[in-house]
């Protein structure tokens, strides 16, 4: 079952095939010259002698608005062309796959925390956790908040879901959960935290961004669990407008 994994999320991005859990093939996308000049020819040359593949999997926000459309539009005409579904990831989500495979084998259960740079003094951050297998968990969902805020307290202004015993806060219930919170992503460059907390451990900066790998990982658990969508239905996560659809609504008439 060949996927094909496109992960533009940033500046750059990445491409891989994997053939269920091996992967086949892989090419990171040069950051100098940016996706949109890159990634056709490199997604031809990792598909070369493979066929057409069984899905693809991308990265459909938050992060950078012209690197999503960049990987989305490129996944919609390769679903159109080739007739085969699309399965959408959650950056933020992919950010703290990477994150929980870097981190002692010991520390399943423990949160994880993913940081994007959301530009206008805002990020965009997400908690999950894995078990024991690898499995994924989202206990607050990708959202926006005030960067400063964050800073202070990565906890304290996300929003939980329903798994909350009675009404614990989103901060106690992860700390009671393992002592312990992993904070990642390349939102630690721009904002990275400003008040010392004993309970959470920054992982190291050179896996602070997702690759294709992880996205063709949570792409195939996708398929299997059936989240899979066609290509004229897969839209963009984008969580907040951007600057100029923000302006552009303020305009009368």
């Amino acid at each position: 079952m060949t996927n094909l994994a496109i992960e533009c999320s940033g500046t750059a991005g990445s491409v891989a095939l994997f053939d269920g859990g091996t992967p086949i093939a892989y090419a990171d996308l040069d950051p100098s010259l940016g996706s949109v000049r890159t990634i056709a020819g490199s997604i031809k040359a990792i598909l070369r002698g493979h066929g057409v593949p069984k899905f693809v999997s991308v990265t459909n926000g938050p992060g950078s608005f012209t690197g999503l459309r960049v990987g989305l539009t490129t996944a919609k005409m390769l679903g159109l062309a080739w007739g085969i579904p699309i399965v959408p990831v959650d950056t933020l989500q992919a950010i703290s796959l990477r994150a929980f495979g870097a981190v002692p084998r010991d520390r399943a259960g423990d949160p994880f925390v993913a940081v994007i740079n959301a530009f206008r003094g805002q990020v965009f951050a997400s908690v999950v956790e894995f078990d024991e297998s690898g499995s994924m968990t989202v206990l607050a969902e990708s959202c926006v908040l005030d960067a400063a805020a964050w800073g202070v307290n990565p906890l304290g202004n996300l929003a939980l879901g329903n798994l909350g015993p009675g009404n614990l806060g989103l901060e106690q219930l992860l700390v009671s959960k393992s002592g312990r919170v992993w904070v990642t992503g390349p939102g630690l460059k721009n904002f990275p935290l400003s008040v010392a907390r004993p309970e959470c451990s920054v992982v190291d900066e050179s896996i602070w961004s997702p690759t294709a790998a992880e996205v063709a990982a949570l792409g195939r658990v996708g398929f299997e669990a059936g989240t899979a969508t066609t290509a004229d239905q897969l839209e963009p996560n984008y969580i907040r407008a951007s600057a100029a659809e923000e302006k552009r609504r303020q305009v009368p008439g």
